[in-house]
């Protein structure tokens, strides 16, 4: 397992306590270049991992990646089902933070060195 995507699991752990159940998780390990990104469902299954580019690509990614684990039920409901889907990522401002905020997904900025390793 890679530090990123560690981090990103401890991410998830910590939204997972604190997130009502209907709602989706997604851990944002941001480095310099890239997002490490894992999404965990109202389970606590972990469905996806994937590593994404800074920028637009990576940003088109990750709408695509959260997109295709939703619940088929959210479907004709998309601005409700952007507001279920919760995201902890390391940063609290940014071009990529304004995104997932103006994408209607609530963010949490989480310092990592916060939360325990297992």
């Amino acid at each position: 397992m890679s530090s990123g995507h560690e981090i990103a699991g401890c991410l998830l752990l910590l939204l997972g306590r604190i997130v009502e159940t209907g709602r989706r998780v997604v851990g944002d390990d941001w480095a310099r270049d890239h997002h490490d990104v894992e999404l965990v469902d109202e389970e606590g299954n972990r469905p996806a991992y994937k590593r994404f580019p800074e920028g637009l690509v990576g940003l088109s990614g990750l709408h695509a990646l959260i997109a295709q684990h939703l619940p088929a039920e959210w479907a004709d409901l998309p601005e409700e089902a952007a507001s279920r889907v919760k995201i902890g990522i390391e940063s609290d401002h940014g071009v990529w933070v304004q995104a997932l905020v103006a994408a209607g997904y609530e963010v949490f900025a989480i310092n990592p060195f916060s939360v325990g390793h297992e």
